[in-house]
């Protein structure tokens, strides 16, 4: 039997409500249009780059600044920010072969969008530089197969399929894994960042 999905009253109701701070909220709006998203990125996505890892932060992205939608389709909105995160990677992967593999820096892109807003106005040098301070530290918390997954990948540098090989995990456990622990990372990195600019009274 097919299960009908949400109607657009209810996902209009899902956003209004997100932007009034119910984050949970949000649920609705990824389970809707996650598989649309993830299908949209992964046409343009170049080798090398995860479809999922892409469509993951632009609904990172697209929840922080989901007071800056006015109305009107959601999903190409959705799509806009999944472009400027591909963009981004593609930035990314440049400056990566330009500089050595192994620097923090690598780990830190993890958080691109993890920034709080109320650093949106500093400067980028800084905003950098609390990150990776942010980053090391969390970093510094995980440990065992977690650890070696997150160096492997983000690191070393390695293939998905490599990794699941080396630590004897299926693709999907690495994937699965992967996808948790960036979440974890995000969590972790936006709590430091919280903590740090209360405690120095960033404006």
């Amino acid at each position: 039997m097919v299960t009908a999905g949400p109607d657009q009253a209810d996902l209009d109701d899902a956003i209004r409500r997100v932007q009034a701070g119910d984050a949970e909220a949000f649920t609705l709006l990824v389970e809707t249009y996650q598989r649309a998203l993830r299908t949209w990125v992964a046409r343009y996505c170049s080798p090398g780059i995860e479809a999922d890892e892409i469509a993951h932060r632009a609904f990172i992205a697209g929840f922080q600044s989901i007071h800056r939608f006015t109305g009107g389709a959601f999903l190409p909105w959705l799509c806009a920010i999944a472009r400027h995160e591909l963009l981004g990677e593609l930035k990314r992967q440049k400056r990566s072969r330009q500089r050595p593999h192994g620097t923090l820096a690598e780990l830190a892109e993890l958080e691109r969008t993890s920034a709080l807003a109320d650093l949106e106005d500093a400067p980028a040098a800084d905003q950098d530089q609390r990150r990776v301070m942010a980053l090391r530290t969390c970093l510094a918390q995980v440990q065992g197969t977690a650890a070696q997954l997150l160096d492997r990948r983000y690191r070393l540098g390695e293939g998905l399929d490599a990794i699941a090989a080396g630590l004897g995990l299926s693709l999907d456990a690495v994937k699965s894994r992967l996808h948790w622990l960036r979440g974890k990372l995000h969590a972790c990195v936006m709590a430091r960042l919280a903590s740090t600019a209360a405690e120095s009274g960033t404006p």
